[in-house]
C-alpha cells in the first residue's frame, strides 16, 4: 500500500477508521464539489435556443423534462459516489478482514446533500440560464449552509457545557 503499519501500536481497526473517515472525508467534498461543477451544465444547456425547441416538440411539458433532468443528476452522483464508497468499503474489507458497514451509509448521506445543492443549481439554472451563475450560487448556498450548521453546533456544544457545569453545581 501506500504506507505500511509495522509502527504503529494502535490496534488495525483504529487505524483503519481514521484512514477511511479521512479519505471519505475529503473524497465526499471534492465529489460534491465536482459534481456540483459537471451537472450545473445539464440544465442551461438544455434551455439554449434550439435544443429546447427540439426537446418541447416531443409529448413531455417543461416541469417533466426539467424533473427528469434534474433526476439524471441525482443517478449521476449516487452511481458515481456508490462506486467510489463502495469500492473503499470492499478494499478496506478484503485487505484487512474487516467490513465497515457504516460507511456504506455515506452512499445516500452524500446523494441527499448532493440533491439539496443540485435543486439550488437548477432552479438558478432554470431563472438565469448561466452555468457560472449556477455554479456560484451553489456553492455560496454550501457555505452558508456550513456556516449554518457551525454556527448551531457551536451553540449546542456551549448549552450543554453550561448545562453539565450547572448539574455539578446542583450536586455540590
Amino acid at each position: 500500500g501506500a504506507f505500511t503499519l509495522d509502527e504503529v501500536t494502535l490496534p488495525l481497526s483504529l487505524v483503519l477508521y481514521t484512514v477511511a473517515s479521512n479519505v471519505i472525508k475529503f473524497g465526499s467534498w471534492i465529489a460534491v464539489l465536482l459534481g456540483v461543477v459537471i451537472t450545473s451544465f445539464f440544465v442551461p444547456n438544455m434551455l439554449r435556443k434550439g435544443t429546447i425547441d427540439l426537446l418541447l416538440a416531443k409529448p413531455i411539458s417543461r416541469p417533466t423534462l426539467i424533473l427528469y433532468k434534474y433526476l439524471g443528476g441525482l443517478a449521476f452522483i449516487f452511481l458515481t459516489t456508490t462506486y467510489a464508497v463502495g469500492g473503499i468499503w470492499l478494499v478496506i474489507g478484503i485487505r484487512s478482514g474487516l467490513w465497515p458497514n457504516g460507511t456504506l451509509i455515506l452512499i445516500f448521506t452524500v446523494s441527499f446533500f448532493f440533491a439539496i445543492l443540485y435543486s439550488v443549481s437548477t432552479f438558478v439554472a432554470v431563472v438565469t440560464r448561466s452555468v457560472v451563475a449556477s455554479i456560484l450560487v451553489t456553492i455560496a448556498a454550501w457555505f452558508v449552509f456550513f456556516l449554518i450548521g457551525a454556527i448551531y453546533s457551536f451553540v449546542d456544544t456551549t448549552a450543554r457545557q453550561i448545562e453539565e457545569r450547572d448539574k455539578m453545581n446542583e450536586i455540590m
